[in-house]
């Protein structure tokens, strides 16, 4: 089954045709509101040929029908519970109604009247939503519009008591929305209408905006950092003094150490709730789901390493080949006697190749799956890469401030001024960190204190945030 159009939607199209309906029920309650709109359903079936409901229907109808729509309105309900719709339905939109329910009510207490009634019932699934669908479906039956078995029949006049138990409740709020479908499929929706009752009512209000927001990091983040950095400095020593020349552990701890730096750029411009702390755990996650790919792929390829190597410098090279050709030359934060420098470091640039095969043909999240994190792609790297693209999701939480106004159907806002605390990453980027230095231990070694104490930590983090 496909999901309706907009203009047919409960909260955009059917709640603007039925806000008459929400009055009644937002002034008299669900019982009284049943018990008067029993005779204005049964005055407009008698007195006019209205096969619908809609108020863009009533309001499309003679002078004559409507007059007696207006005028079981006012017997049943009177001027003041339909006086809040005038702020929609003008002079301009309909003398009629406006002439016969215009009171002394102000502007401003129509529109709250209006709103509140929106507030409750805007929900599609909430039980004064379908309190309103239940009018126009039992409208449909009393015309001969809709049919249904008699049972079927009996328990839907029972939906307007009190005393239902909630399963009866929840049979026949399905029947009541699943009827509801029918009808919609054969209805043609009045969008002039629903237009003017968006433009109308979202115009004399103002967004009522709030903020999502989180605690900035509160943990010693400084003292994770600090022993962190003492186990990368010891890598770098171990690297100096015990094999310079090693590939494989110049591109390992490489690797490792601009996790590293990423993490040392959290820590030193407090990026935990940020933005940026979004990129920066994404790539210390892919940093250390690359560094367990090479390992597995090494056994097979011994030249894993200087494959790697040729492949980022064969990034740059056709970076800088790009920059060459641009007849642009505006300052920019891309420095090309840097890239030279760095491309043409070991290898006339001549020479460089660029070797695709172990770095393009499988996405992160099949090296994941293969070196067994799965998880962390799933969980963390596929949800902050929306934040590295800027993807919807992420600019939705990031910088866009919620609106509370029902009127204004609960619409997003630019957020300029307010500060966004994004829920931190520190969690995550002890755990992340922590995991790459056990796989660099697993490897190379690391004395058991140095361990120790990035563990306790992690430990003690676990067991304050649980």
């Amino acid at each position: 089954m496909s999901p309706v159009d907009d203009n047919k939607s409960w909260t955009y199209g059917r709640l603007p045709e039925y806000i008459w309906i929400a009055l009644i029920f937002h002034k008299y309650g669900r019982q009284e509101g049943f018990r008067r709109l029993s005779p204005i359903l049964r005055a407009i079936k008698e007195k006019t040929s209205l096969t619908h409901i809609r108020m863009s229907d009533i309001l499309l109808a003679s002078e004559a029908e409507k007059e007696c729509v207006f005028t079981a309105l006012l017997d049943y309900v009177g001027i003041d519970c339909m006086a809040p719709l005038t702020v929609v339905i003008s002079g301009e939109i309909d003398s009629m109604f406006a002439l016969k329910f215009s009171n002394s009510m102000l502007i401003d207490e129509r529109v709250k009247i209006i709103q509140d009634c929106m507030k409750k019932v805007m929900g599609h699934n909430s039980k004064g939503a379908t309190d309103i669908r239940y009018v126009p479906l039992v409208y449909s039956l009393i015309c001969g519009k809709l049919h249904m078995k008699k049972e079927q029949g009996d328990l839907l006049f029972k939906y307007q008591f009190e005393h239902n138990s909630a399963e009866e409740m929840e049979l026949i709020g399905a029947l009541i929305r699943s009827c509801e479908l029918v009808l919609l499929s054969n209805e043609k929706a009045n969008d002039d209408y629903i237009n003017v009752f968006w433009n109308a009512i979202s115009e004399l209000t103002e967004c009522d905006l709030y903020i999502m927001g989180f605690d900035k990091e509160k943990e010693d983040t400084k003292k994770y950092y600090e022993l962190v950095k003492d186990i990368f400095y010891y890598f770098q020593q171990l690297y100096e003094a015990c094999d310079p020349l090693d590939k494989r552990m110049k591109v390992l701890l490489g690797i490792a150490t601009y996790s590293f730096k990423r993490l040392e750029e959290a820590e030193m411009h407090n990026l935990y709730n940020a933005i940026s702390g979004r990129s920066i755990i994404r790539s210390m996650i892919e940093n250390y789901i690359m560094m367990k790919y090479m390992v597995m792929l090494e056994k097979d390829n011994s030249s894993i390493w200087d494959e790697f190597e040729t492949y980022g410098i064969g990034q740059y090279k056709l970076v800088l080949a790009r920059h060459r050709e641009c007849e642009n030359k505006r300052e920019a934060h891309v420095d090309t006697h840097i890239l030279e420098a760095i491309v043409n470091e070991y290898k006339f640039e001549e020479f460089q190749d660029m070797d695709t095969r172990y770095f393009k043909n499988d996405n992160i999240r099949e090296k994941a799956s293969k070196v067994d994190e799965k998880d962390l792609f799933g969980l963390y790297y596929d949800y902050d890469s929306a934040f590295e693209h800027g993807l919807w999701g992420a600019i939705r939480e990031s910088s866009m401030l919620k609106c509370d106004n029902p009127a204004h159907q609960y619409h997003c806002v630019p957020n300029v001024n307010e500060e966004v605390t994004l829920k931190s990453i520190f969690n995550d980027c002890v755990y992340v960190m922590n995991k790459t230095i056990h796989f660099l231990d697993s490897v190379y070694g690391v004395p058991e204190s140095k361990i120790g104490e990035i563990d306790n930590y992690e430990h003690t983090l676990v067991g304050e945030t649980n």
